[in-house]
């Protein structure tokens, strides 16, 4: 199998040189994967310091390229991605690999030999360990999905066990497994996508900046029959939040774009009533678990302003129209 990486740098220099350093230590260079290394005009110098570190370390199979602004992480994936498909038109499949990562050794013959035999594949994600791992044994995030409903939003924001239990069938993020599995979608931190699927899918809708991107490109694929598979048995570290400032571990406000492709998945995928109900179920769910944590005075894990941000910047509001797919 012939492969492929598009890492998409913003503001993350030193980043993406451990991931490059990662990818170099982990594989021979006969059996290297070509790098694409995107950066979405970072106002900062990390693009200067990423073409200094691979001139000095990794031209062998590494590329930069430098975008003309910074049109989000579907934008720099996808000029990514051209360049990765003219720089060998022979190419299988294409390794959407964050900068916050480090690749651990087997982990991209796993995923290139699983492509091989398993041709019903056509989009597969490694299992992402929590940073400092350094082997398959470290702990899991997870990274295998359902797809996001009314219901889900309820559950994951009211921080029930009994609501939990009640709705086990909907939670989008179901413990990890040790087999290999079909899920609904996967971590745009390491989502390796079959040639197949980028030319009969398309290009990564860049009216997403950032976040659930990853998401619309999973359901627009499975609508034409692709299926999304975990694939365990290879192993990558995430340092989750590190590039962007938004983890799950220590909630901070969700920033403006969060909101934006939120609300773009649910209207574009289910329509406005839809998208509302999601909205309704998540401010009924955190208002449940801001009720509960401050009769029992316990800390609140909720995002601050989560709810109001919600009603002001979701759905209900006059914000950003979303844009229906067309197959």
């Amino acid at each position: 199998m012939r492969l492929a990486i598009v890492i998409v740098n913003y503001k993350t220099g030193d980043m993406v040189a451990d991931c490059l350093r990662s990818i170099a230590d982990t594989t021979e260079l006969d059996t290297r994967p070509r790098v694409v290394v995107v950066d979405n005009n970072s106002p900062d110098d990390s693009a200067d310091r990423i073409g200094q570190a691979i001139d000095a370390d990794f031209q062998d199979f590494a590329t930069l390229v430098r975008a003309e602004k910074n049109g989000g992480f579907s934008y720099g994936n996808n000029v990514g991605i051209r360049r990765a498909l003219e720089d060998d038109p022979e190419l299988d499949a294409v390794l959407l690999l964050n900068p916050d990562t480090i690749v651990l050794p087997g982990a991209l013959d796993e995923l290139a030999m699983f492509l091989e035999h398993n041709p019903e594949a056509g989009l597969i994600g490694p299992r992402l360990l929590e940073p400092g791992e350094t082997d398959r044994r470290g702990r899991p995030q997870r990274s295998a999905f359902r797809f996001p409903s009314i219901a889900s939003e309820f559950e994951a924001n009211a921080q029930l066990g009994v609501v939990s239990t009640l709705l086990r069938s909907r939670v989008v993020a179901p413990a990890p497994s040790d087999e290999p599995h079909t899920c609904d979608w996967l971590s745009g931190a390491a989502l390796c996508i079959r040639r197949e699927v980028l030319e009969t899918v398309g290009p990564m809708d860049e009216g997403y900046f950032l976040y659930y991107e990853e998401t619309d490109y999973c359901r627009r694929a499975r609508a034409l029959g692709y299926r999304c598979w975990h694939v365990p048995d290879a192993s990558i570290v995430h340092l989750e939040g590190q590039a962007t400032g938004v983890t799950h571990a220590k909630p901070r406000r969700r920033p403006g774009f969060w909101f934006d492709s939120r609300r773009l998945y649910f209207m574009s995928h289910h329509g406005r009533l839809y998208a509302i109900g999601a909205d309704l179920a998540a401010v009924l769910g955190t208002t449940i678990a801001r009720a509960k944590r401050l009769l029992l005075r316990r800390p609140i894990h909720s995002p601050p302003h989560y709810a109001r941000d919600l009603v002001t910047q979701g759905a209900l509001s006059n914000g950003v129209q979303a844009r229906r797919h067309r197959q």
